[in-house]
């Protein structure tokens, strides 16, 4: 599977590996993008429509990607690719209420961010333990070959 297909497809199983590789691939680009717009717009970019706007388009495309790399990695463990929209869905939600300036002011949280806050880190803690640390079905199962399975039909080289 090459990283387009890692990152941009729900279709088919990863393994832990490969899941642990596009998270932390998503986490460093989602940071030096973050501290990019930082150092061009400041605060700014907290308290501005277009700043705020930037910043949401930035968290859909990561979340989008991230929900893609949970749902394969949920298939490998042969659940549904419904149990990644639990945090796409509690992330989502963030995106938009900072949008619009309900939650995430960086110098006063209210109860908003602390709800947030609180159902991320229990979905992180479950999504970190299920998906980073279980191992995945054994053998094919409903939603594809296993990652870990050697190659029954390598290719030959031509002659």
């Amino acid at each position: 599977m090459g990283f387009p297909d890692l990152l941009f497809s729900t279709k088919g199983r990863i393994n832990r590996g490969n899941w642990w590789i596009g998270i932390i691939t998503l986490i460093v680009c989602a940071f030096v993008i973050g501290w990019l717009f930082w150092t061009v717009q400041g605060t700014s970019m907290f308290f501005t429509f277009s700043g705020r706007l930037m910043s949401f388009i930035l968290a859909v495309a990561v979340l989008f990607m991230g929900y893609c790399l949970n749902a394969k990695r949920f298939q490998d463990r042969n659940k549904p690719k419904d149990f990644a929209y639990v945090a796409l869905g509690i992330n989502l939600l963030k995106a938009v209420s900072d949008l619009f300036r309900f939650t995430g002011d960086p110098w006063v949280h209210n109860a908003g961010d602390t709800m947030f806050q609180v159902a991320l880190v229990l979905v992180g803690l479950w999504y970190i333990v299920e998906l980073g640390f279980l191992p995945g079905t054994a053998g094919p199962n409903n939603y594809g070959p296993d990652p870990l399975a050697p190659d029954l039909y390598p290719t030959q080289p031509k002659t």
